[in-house]
């Protein structure tokens, strides 16, 4: 992955766009690309998974940069800030980096 795909993880972080990333990882947003989706083998969408769970764990309890775990209804809910560092170093396997611009052109202005 280059410097530049993950400095537009980071900003789309910045700027508080987790439902949309989030969004773009489930086929639930119009920057979703299933071509993406197609291209991932299986160690991909594994990654995927762990990084889509950290991001959701992000949205409910905020931006986390360690691990940290969480009770919840009976629950414990971790974050997986390694797994999601790793998502990134494969080249964010389950988006599309130029959707993501699109998606960071939109919400920038």
């Amino acid at each position: 992955m280059s410097l530049v795909e993950e400095k537009l993880i980071d900003r789309a972080l910045e700027l508080g766009l987790v439902d949309d990333l989030i969004g773009m990882m489930t086929g639930e947003s119009q920057y979703a690309d299933e071509k993406a989706f197609k291209k991932m083998d299986m160690n991909s969408s594994r990654l995927r998974g762990m990084a889509l769970s950290h991001l959701q764990f992000m949205k409910k309890f905020g931006y986390c940069d360690e691990e940290k775990s969480v009770k919840e209804d009976g629950y414990i809910l971790s974050s997986y800030p390694e797994y999601f560092n790793a998502w990134k170093l494969a080249g964010c396997p389950g988006i599309s980096i130029s959707k993501l611009e699109k998606l960071l052109e939109g919400r920038s202005k």
